[in-house]
């Protein structure tokens, strides 16, 4: 069996070619049904992680059956987007390397803030999303599982895991660095996902009562 990572993130690509490629969650679920259907007879295995930071595609097959072209082949019918529009953004790692890209992100050392915490629950939550869908198989359910547990390690470590960091507590924090504090004043939150969530709870334990979202 041979595994593979396909996948662009904050650092490979820009936030509107990155939107092109981001799966909710009901496109996840019709994504791994249609990809393990597409290659059953290459035992593929599948997890997406889709995230506002990258969108990546852990597949593990047959021989190496399932090439990065293959996948970049898919991601572009399925989104329905031309090829050129994402391909030129995307890195793919092969065995080795795709295991160790997996351990980093899951360890958050490959986040935009290192050391923010949110990233092992989405590796969390997109593995046990293709394991319902019986996307995975022995392949990736065994390594995901490694990864999952090694990254709770690295987060009790003093050097990561010392405070629960995440992008939007970094945003409030060089926020608080300009403003001092959010006594009386109005803040205006763009956008309404769980990214937004969690600012405006940061938000309201600085002290902010007033927003528009």
């Amino acid at each position: 069996m041979s595994i593979i990572v396909v996948g662009l993130n904050h650092k490979s690509a820009p936030i509107e070619v990155r939107e092109k490629l981001a799966f909710n969650p009901n496109s996840i679920n019709t994504a791994l049904s249609l990809f393990s259907q597409k290659y059953q007879d290459q035992n593929a295995e599948i997890v997406i992680l889709s995230t506002c930071n990258r969108v990546e595609l852990y597949i593990s097959s047959q021989d190496g059956a399932i090439k990065a072209e293959d996948v970049f082949s898919f991601l572009a019918d399925f989104h329905k987007i031309e090829l050129n529009t994402f391909s030129p953004y995307m890195y793919h790692y092969n065995d080795d390397r795709a295991v160790n890209h997996l351990f980093f992100v899951t360890s958050s050392l490959d986040s935009m803030v290192l050391g923010e915490s949110q990233i092992l629950s989405q590796v969390k939550e997109a593995y046990t999303t293709a394991a319902m869908e019986e996307a995975t198989g022995k392949i990736l359910n065994q390594l995901f599982q490694q990864a999952l547990n090694a990254a709770k390690i690295v987060h009790t470590r003093p050097s990561i895991g010392k405070r629960n960091v995440s992008i939007s507590s970094v945003a409030v924090e060089f926020a608080e660095k300009i403003f001092q504090d959010f006594t009386g004043k109005i803040v205006i939150v763009v956008g309404a996902g769980e990214m937004c969530e969690l600012l405006l709870k940061h938000l309201y334990e600085e002290g902010a009562r007033t927003f528009i979202v």
